[in-house]
């Protein structure tokens, strides 16, 4: 979601030339990457390339593989975050609100195009750090189909569905727990997912988020600069009315705003990580 590109000239004026060692990335509208395309539609969220309604025709003899790799999220530098994880991965990432319509948030978790910083050569995630839900769901997902119906689907793109019988889709005909547990995460999934539309809905409303970049100078001298997204201005968050704030503390929002605000302290973190790396 996040695309490093070169800075755009306006006119030979108004352009200042950058230094030959900084890079930009920026926010993209990669694709509607927290919200689930519908049945049909080109658009597909990030790691997903082939979603299928899960059915006894078609899975029986797929398995899912016993392979716990997650080399699938190895090309991205940001990931959709829902509101109840904030609490969770606000010591790692900086939770940002990605300039797409409808705005999401998302957990950033690489400063360049195509890595992420947690997730290893060998397609480990870092052990002590949170792996978001969005991430731990591949590659299942509920698609709508056309009266907003959520249908479960596993992508058979993904190099985690397998021949086999060792974790089976289908035995015997039948669904197996394998699908019984894919359906409950995803069932909670978009619930929680619902609710955090909602909450970055109201923080747009209240017109409290304002374009943002992170500028980062590397020990080795190399400056970036990650731009193109939104964060909320702390001063108007703060001058929120009191019906409004009211409402928002016994929706849980007011918690939400304050890890995302904390969070933004983790670009460092993310700058000696990617050194260390």
């Amino acid at each position: 979601m996040f695309k490093k590109k070169k800075a755009k000239k306006k006119n030979s004026d108004e352009s200042v030339p950058k230094d030959a060692d900084e890079t930009e990335t920026t926010a993209d509208q990669v694709t509607n990457s927290m919200g689930e395309p519908a049945a049909g539609d080109r658009a597909m969220p990030i790691f997903y390339t082939d979603p299928q309604v899960v059915s006894a025709e078609r899975h029986a003899g797929k398995s899912i593989s016993n392979d716990s790799s997650f080399s699938f999220a190895r090309a991205v530098n940001s990931v959709p975050l829902n509101g109840i994880e904030f609490s969770r991965a606000v010591g790692q990432y900086p939770i940002v609100f990605a300039g797409m319509d409808p705005v999401m948030v998302v957990a950033v978790v690489g400063l360049e195009n195509s890595r992420n910083l947690f997730v290893s050569d060998t397609g480990e995630w870092e052990a002590r750090s949170y792996v978001p839900a969005y991430v731990r769901r591949f590659p299942f997902i509920f698609l709508a189909g056309p009266e907003q119906q959520f249908t479960l689907c596993v992508d058979e793109g993904s190099s985690l569905l397998v021949d086999g019988d060792e974790q089976p889709l289908i035995k015997d005909g039948k669904t197996t727990k394998i699908i019984d547990v894919a359906l409950k995460f995803c069932t909670s999934y978009q619930q929680h997912f619902e609710a955090t539309k909602a909450f970055a809905a109201a923080v747009e409303g209240q017109g409290l988020l304002v374009p943002n970049q992170a500028q980062i100078t590397l020990k080795s001298g190399q400056k970036m600069t990650v731009s193109d997204f939104n964060v909320v201005d702390e001063a108007k968050f703060n001058e929120l009315p009191d019906d409004v704030f009211l409402d928002w503390r016994k929706r849980g929002w007011l918690g939400l705003v304050y890890c995302h605000l904390a969070s933004l302290g983790n670009w460092l973190s993310l700058a000696d990580r990617m050194e260390d790396g």
